[in-house]
């Protein structure tokens, strides 16, 4: 108790470390033809604004002509404008040149304000002439959704009260959280309540055992004497004092 009353005596501030975080998302595009014979390919959508559809020479007539449309998503497949049309084309099917890469006039999308493609659903259309010498149209809808993966957050673990240091008010939060009154803190970044759950992890749990209790307090009071714990609970570890990302959930 006499170490403990000096360390708490002898604090001074540790060296702040800024917290920062950042959001990122995902853009999944999805849409199967309505035909056999035709497949598409949009792993290129997001990063280069193109489609590439492919015709089946077995499963089609070579030698005719075939005609690759892509329209906006608010597109009126019966009252079709122009501008509605994001790309067209047509050419002749032959073993050499049997799929078309539509590269998508995105000035034309209703909506867009810059050269990415809006999260909606695009009508595209190949017109060719199967094996039989009928004329088919294979259709699909080109989903493209956009949602959000979540955040990572950086920040100093130990830090519970959220100040950018890691000292004695640390370690009281921990002990206040164990009289009953649990504390929530937060930044620019993050909302955080000690014994809550912060991403995968219990805020105020500095040790990695799941729970928070005066074992916390010590450890934040042996960061401060000079002893940075490190600890793991298998999936993630962590060292007091140092910077550590948690991913949220949004």
């Amino acid at each position: 108790m006499k170490n403990l009353r000096k360390v708490l005596a002898t604090i001074t501030a540790i060296s702040a470390i800024c917290m920062s975080a950042s959001a990122f998302a995902e853009t999944t595009v999805t849409g199967a033809f309505d035909k056999a014979a035709v497949t598409g390919d949009y792993s290129q959508v997001v990063s280069a604004n193109t489609v590439t559809a492919t015709v089946d020479t077995s499963l089609a007539t070579t030698g005719t002509q075939m005609t690759f449309v892509i329209m906006d998503a608010d597109a009126n497949e019966l009252n079709l404008a122009a501008a509605d049309i994001l790309y067209i084309d047509q050419k002749e099917l032959n073993a050499g040149s049997n799929s078309f890469t539509g590269v998508i006039n995105t000035a034309r999308i209703t909506g867009a304000t810059d050269s990415t493609i809006p999260d909606g659903s695009y009508i595209i259309k190949l017109g060719y002439t199967d094996g039989n010498g009928d004329f088919q149209i294979a259709k699909a809808v080109m989903v493209v959704a956009t949602t959000s993966a979540g955040t990572t957050v950086t920040l100093l673990w130990g830090d519970i009260n959220l100040d950018t240091y890691v000292n004695a008010s640390d370690a009281l939060e921990a002990l206040n959280y164990v009289a009953g009154v649990a504390g929530n803190y937060s930044n620019e970044d993050i909302e955080a309540t000690v014994g809550s759950s912060l991403g995968d992890i219990t805020w105020g749990d500095v040790n990695l055992d799941t729970y928070v209790n005066a074992s916390d307090a010590l450890e934040v009071l042996n960061f401060v004497a000079g002893t940075a714990g490190n600890y793991s609970d298998g999936d993630f570890e962590v060292t007091v004092g140092s910077n550590v990302d948690i991913s949220l959930s949004e």
